[in-house]
């Protein structure tokens, strides 16, 4: 499982206030199984509470990245600096380089779908951070 989807597990969790937990359903009220909910509610709560705490620097990273990947033809790694440089390998006779560049670019055009779709994903998760 991906930290992006355990993530987000852990925050429908928090949205809900529940938590299912193997073994404790069976268990009587004076067995230690009341103590290990509550410990393990514990844990839960810290481990939301610390990624709750990494959903700014994320979103700020993602920003930077697309903020990088549609910069000019001056911004190193931009989309359109690459064409550039496809454009001087192809009139420098470097044809290979050129296609190896140009794959770049279209892996870069794919990437630019997944991190609006992440920083979509990362608003909603500070939303639900605030409601806590």
């Amino acid at each position: 499982m991906s930290r992006m989807t355990r993530f987000a597990a852990a925050m429908l969790l928090a949205g809900t206030g529940t938590l299912a937990l193997p073994g404790v359903a069976g268990a009587s009220e004076n067995e230690p199984a009341e103590q290990a909910t509550v410990h393990d509610q514990a844990r839960f709560e810290e481990r939301v509470d610390r990624l709750c705490a990494r959903v700014p620097s994320v979103t700020d990273r993602v920003e930077r990245a697309l903020d990088r990947i549609n910069g000019d033809a001056s911004v190193r790694g931009s989309i359109l600096w690459l064409h550039d440089k496809a454009d001087w390998a192809r009139e420098a006779g470097r044809d290979d380089l050129a296609d190896l560049i140009e794959g770049r670019i279209d892996i870069r055009i794919e990437r630019v779908d997944v991190l609006e779709a992440r920083l979509e994903w990362l608003s909603e998760a500070a939303r639900l951070c605030d409601e806590r």
